[in-house]
């Protein structure tokens, strides 16, 4: 059997989110970062570990409660396992990304 591929995603905005979401709902592991400064947009994701995700039928894609692995806003755990990264930020934060 094949390892799952551990995820970082670095954002929690509405592409992050629905990015880690998706991932997770295909099977892999993911973690969810977001800097300390818009911690308050991780609340409801971390009181229910995740998000439901409601895909068009047309899009093939699943629906379901997609369950993070971790949720974080510190980059040093976000990265620790991260095998494939995700920056899915605006482009006036990636510099200081």
């Amino acid at each position: 059997m094949q390892d799952t591929t551990n995820i970082t995603v670095i954002g929690a905005g509405n592409g992050g989110i629905a990015a880690a979401a998706d991932l997770t709902m295909r099977g892999f592991r993911v973690t969810l970062y977001e800097r300390p400064q818009a911690e308050s947009q991780l609340e409801d994701i971390r009181q229910l570990g995740g998000i439901h995700l409601e895909s068009l039928p047309s899009s093939g894609l699943q629906s379901g409660f997609a369950k993070f692995d971790n949720i974080t806003t510190d980059i040093e755990e976000a990265l620790h396992e991260a095998e494939l990264i995700f920056v899915v930020v605006a482009a006036f934060l990636q510099e200081e990304i």
